[in-house]
């Protein structure tokens, strides 16, 4: 009885080279610092291709490494490699076998994905921001895309507002209004009665146009208040079911190293597919089926990933790419000195029992306060803290103490009317 011999899986001779998966102008990604650089005993680079890697020694090959460093940006990469099993034969192999796909993981994806608990915001100033969308739905990386033509982005719409106003909510049901717009697949004239009703609630309202390519950009423009620091925005896969993207009561106020209340300089968030639970299909075009009773709006993924018949299904039931980014950045801060004083002192009910700390001393723009080089009608603040743990302690007092120069040491300070303010940022 013959018995065949095991095939030696090897090879005499590799290359490899690192491409933009997405939306690169020249394809080269990664470092070219310490990571990527050939080890000049087995690699060289391939003249006038600085992106590929080969190998310079013809010995027998059963594994080979190369170092990369990934780019800043976290986009999508993909490594293909060829090879060659004799140099005598002079034919060189690859195919989809060679080549990987890499995507990087993002800080804000699971902030996008559930409800985030909202708190009090204290920063100064009105700030101004820009928020572009880029559509990143594209066959190269989604499976199951409908007809190009038919692939766009609806109803991109949204607000700065208080936490009193909601597009939608993880774990609930679509309100009327938001349902409507949904199922029409544009911006319906009962959503935007919504929002007109909630006006004392907005202080943007954020349109874009609708954009007719899944893999299109558009951007607005919105401000923010402390009073008014959340943002909320949606855009709706067309065609669909009732799948949108979008984010939800997201703060622009948050906390520096030092513990002050500032405005977000800048935010990306990777965008995947929410089911609104208005319909209960499960492909991109397909006929509309009303789903009675409404469910949760949900992750898409976590109600279709595991159905293999789905448009969004996902062999190991997660996210997959995303289908859209959304950036915002800090563009200026208007009067930021001017702080609303009555949302930095957080209220409680009346009664005993608590101990405080000693205040701070007197501080502006999270630097000891020197009025004698500040204006008078600059605001200064100091903090103290509640010591006692018990649940008896409910003060009545405030937390946060705001006074003028004008206040502390008329005699010191700079008189003169203060003006508004804008504030460029730097790079």
């Amino acid at each position: 009885m013959n018995r065949e011999r095991p095939r030696r899986y090897a090879s005499q001779g590799v290359a490899a080279a690192v491409y933009a998966d997405l939306d690169s102008d020249d394809g080269i990604v990664g470092s070219d610092d310490d990571a990527g650089k050939p080890d000049e005993f087995y690699s060289e680079r391939v003249p006038n291709c600085e992106r590929n890697l080969r190998n310079i020694d013809r010995s027998i090959k059963k594994r080979v490494e190369m170092k990369w460093e990934s780019p800043s940006d976290n986009e999508c990469i993909q490594i293909k490699s060829t090879v060659i099993a004799s140099y005598r034969e002079k034919k060189w192999y690859g195919d989809d076998r060679l080549v990987v796909t890499i995507c990087g993981t993002y800080k804000d994806n699971d902030a996008v994905l559930s409800n985030p608990k909202i708190v009090e915001c204290v920063a100064c100033g009105q700030a101004s921001y820009r928020l572009r969308f880029n559509g990143k739905w594209d066959s190269s990386v989604h499976e199951d895309m409908p007809e190009e033509y038919l692939a766009k982005w609806m109803a991109l719409v949204g607000a700065s507002h208080n936490e009193n106003f909601k597009i939608f909510e993880f774990d609930k049901v679509a309100t009327t209004e938001f349902a409507s717009s949904l199922y029409a697949h544009n911006f319906s004239n009962q959503l935007a009665s919504t929002f007109k009703k909630a006006s004392n609630n907005i202080r943007t309202v954020i349109k874009i146009s609708d954009l007719p390519s899944s893999v299109g950009s558009g951007s607005a423009q919105f401000s923010t208040t402390p009073s008014n620091h959340l943002v909320s925005f949606i855009a709706i896969v067309t065609p669909s079911p009732d799948w949108f993207v979008g984010i939800n009561s997201q703060d622009m106020c948050e906390k520096s190293t030092d513990g002050r209340a500032v405005w977000v300089k800048r935010k990306v968030y990777k965008l995947y597919p929410i089911d609104g639970g208005i319909d209960n299909g499960i492909k991109y075009s397909q006929a509309r089926s009303k789903e009675i009773p409404l469910q949760q709006i949900k992750p898409a993924h976590e109600v279709h990933g595991h159905n293999k018949k789905s448009s969004l299904y996902s062999k190991d039931n997660n996210k997959g790419n995303p289908f859209a980014e959304l950036i915002i950045e800090l563009t200026k801060i208007n009067n930021p000195n001017k702080c609303e004083s009555q949302n930095a002192q957080p209220s409680y009910s009346g009664g005993s029992g608590c101990v405080y700390s000693s205040w701070t001393i007197w501080y502006y723009d999270g630097l000891p306060a020197e009025c004698k080089q500040l204006k008078c009608d600059v605001q200064v603040f100091r903090t103290r803290a509640i010591k006692t743990k018990e649940s008896n302690c409910k003060s009545n007092k405030h937390l946060v103490d705001y006074k003028s120069c004008r206040d502390l040491q008329p005699k010191d300070c700079q008189d003169g009317d203060e003006t508004e303010e804008e504030v460029p940022l730097s790079n």
